[in-house]
C-alpha cells in the first residue's frame, strides 16, 4: 500500500504482510460524539498508516456496503447504530455475498 508522510506528503510503499488482507472494524465507521451517524470510505476513522489501505476504491465500496446494511438493520430494529450486533451485520453481509475473509464455508464453496 502507499502511505503519504503526514508532514511532507511524500509517498512511500509498505508491504501489508501475510496474505495482504486486513479487517476494518465496525467501530471505525462510528464517529465519536455524534449519535446515529455511520461513515464509510475515506471518512472512516483510521491512522494515517491504515488510511493508506482504506482510502482506495475497493475498501470504500465494501465499507459503504457495510454502512448501508448497518443503517438498514438499525432502522429495522429501531435501535441506535452503535448498539447494532456486529455478528448480525456480518451474517447479513455474507448473505449478500460480501467477502469478509476466508472461512471453512467459503473455502468449501470455492473448491466445490
Amino acid at each position: 500500500m502507499d502511505i503519504h508522510h503526514p508532514d511532507t506528503g511524500q509517498a512511500y510503499f509498505v508491504d501489508v504482510g501475510g496474505d495482504g488482507a486486513f479487517d476494518v472494524p465496525y467501530r471505525s465507521l462510528l464517529p465519536q460524539g455524534i449519535d446515529n451517524l455511520i461513515v464509510a470510505g475515506r471518512c472512516l476513522s483510521a491512522t494515517h498508516f491504515a488510511h493508506g489501505a482504506t482510502r482506495n476504491m475497493a475498501p470504500c465500496i465494501v465499507t459503504g456496503q457495510a454502512a448501508g446494511t448497518a443503517a438498514a438493520l438499525a432502522a429495522r430494529g429501531n435501535a441506535p447504530v452503535a448498539h447494532l450486533d456486529v455478528a448480525d451485520l456480518q451474517k447479513r453481509l455474507v448473505a449478500d455475498n460480501a467477502f469478509l475473509g476466508e472461512t471453512t464455508e467459503t473455502r468449501q464453496r470455492r473448491t466445490a
